[in-house]
């Protein structure tokens, strides 16, 4: 059992890149269809190839650290701000799994270090392409139709709506 979509949207994902400065659908809805293909919105927290409700690995979450907030201070800072005081320091990548916020942001990061060009908020197919490239690496067609057959069974086609 995962988190609601509505929920997850609601008080997790659009107050997260609100306070990144991000307040935009299209970027809400990949972020909500990026949990959905990863970890059926939580149910997977920890899988082979990733942890938390984006499936992110180690890897990808230091590359986001070293080589991209590593050059921002003040990003770098409010993403820090997001993290459990003690917990990130000691463990800091048990922050995908069990700090929202945290993950939410540093999912969003992956798709800002590659400069994504975030297609139309009911572009599923755009949406699907994003998320291949930054989380798959390639815009194959399997991923593609994994990630809208993902998002259609989660019904988030409609959840922008209903969120409003």
């Amino acid at each position: 059992m995962g988190i609601s979509a509505r929920e997850l949207q609601r008080h997790i994902v659009q107050p997260t890149l609100a306070h990144m400065g991000i307040n935009s659908e299209s970027a809400i809805n990949l972020m909500m269809g990026t949990a959905a293909i990863q970890s059926s919105f939580g149910a997977h927290l920890m899988q082979n190839s990733g942890l938390g409700l984006y499936c992110m690995t180690q890897r990808v979450h230091c590359d986001i650290w070293d080589n991209y907030l590593a050059f921002n201070e003040d990003l770098a800072s409010d993403i820090r701000g997001l993290a459990s005081q003690h917990e990130f320091l000691r463990e800091p990548h048990s922050e995908l799994i069990g700090n929202f916020p945290y993950a939410t942001a540093i999912a969003w990061l992956v798709y800002q270090q590659a400069d994504v060009q975030l297609p139309d908020s009911e572009d599923t197919e755009g949406l699907a392409r994003c998320w291949a490239n930054c989380f798959v690496g390639r815009k194959d067609e399997i991923s593609i139709a994994r990630f809208i057959e993902s998002y259609h069974k989660y019904g988030l086609h409609n959840a922008q709506h209903e969120a409003a």
